[in-house]
This record gives structure tokens, C-alpha cells and sequence, in this order.
């Protein structure tokens, strides 16, 4: 995630986790939110920055230079999944390699915002997707994973397109 992102979301999951984090209008508090944020607080951070450094107390790492190209050799290493939260400037910056975004997990709200960046504003290339998986919420956000049609292909042994 880029450092702007981190330094928002983190410290209010980590506040969820111990139980003093503000009351949010309309939010409320359950169970699986709560083990989110315990999920969460357990998770290595990679963070886009020029200005902050790791910390191991955190689970912090921080990378800078060619995001694409560091990434890509995380991806190579052993483990589990990587999951990218960015804003448009990064995800199209990694999006513009190809084969190292494997999943798009989206998330859309039900409102509308006129201001701010697009998410796919940035992108020099078009993409196709496949819905893999959909699930609409109480509150009428819907959550909707695609995977690049690209990957798809990679991940099954042929040639990408």
C-alpha cells in the first residue's frame, strides 16, 4: 500500500483490535470486524514510500524505487498471497506488468462520488476480466473478484495474450 494509505488505515485497524478505536457513524461493531482487524494486525505491511523505513515491531517493510519490479520478485518467493490496496496511480503502475496482478478484488459502494480519482483512469492498456466471485452485502455494497483474462491464461500453463 502507498504510505498515505498505510498511515490512515492501519493505526484505526489496530485501534479496532484493541477495542479503542472512535465510534463511526452507522458502523457497527461485530464479531467478524473485530477478527478482521486481529487478522489484519497480524499481516506483513509493505508499504510504497520514500520518506518511512521498516519496522519489525509493526510488521512493517517498506520498498521504493520500481514497485512493479519489487513486487514481482515478492511474488516469486515462497508464501501466501499478496494483496495490493492501492489508489489508481499504483495500481495502474503494477497493473501495466503483465501476469503480476493475478486477481482484481473490487469493492462498490453504494454511493456515488463526483470528486477524486478514477480507479482505472490511469491505465495505459485495456484488460479483460472473468467474474470468479460476487457478494452483495447488507448494506449494499457489493464485493466482486475478477481475474485478468491475461493471468487466467498464465495460470493455466498457456501463453498469455
Amino acid at each position: 500500500m502507498g504510505r498515505r494509505f498505510y498511515e490512515f488505515v492501519v493505526p484505526y485497524w489496530e485501534q479496532v483490535a484493541a477495542g479503542t478505536a472512535p465510534p463511526i457513524p452507522g458502523v457497527v461493531d461485530t464479531p467478524a470486524r473485530q477478527e478482521f482487524a486481529e487478522i489484519q494486525g497480524g499481516l506483513t505491511k509493505v508499504v510504497f514510500s520514500q520518506s518511512l523505513g521498516d519496522d519489525p515491531d509493526t510488521k512493517r517493510v517498506v520498498i521504493s524505487g520500481d514497485i512493479g519490479a519489487q513486487l514481482a520478485a515478492m511474488k516469486a518467493q515462497p508464501g501466501k498471497d499478496i494483496i495490493l490496496s492501492s489508489g489508481p496511480g499504483t495500481l495502474a503502475e503494477v497493473a501495466r506488468e503483465p501476469g503480476l496482478i493475478d486477481d482484481y478484488l473490487v469493492v462498490i459502494h453504494s454511493a456515488v462520488i463526483t470528486a477524486g480519482p478514477r480507479l482505472f483512469e490511469q491505465f495505459e492498456k485495456d484488460l479483460a476480466f472473468d467474474l470468479v466471485h460476487a457478494e452483495v452485502f447488507a448494506g449494499g455494497a457489493i464485493i466482486a473478484r475478477y481475474r485478468d483474462r491475461a493471468a487466467s491464461w498464465h495460470l493455466a500453463g498457456r501463453p498469455s495474450t
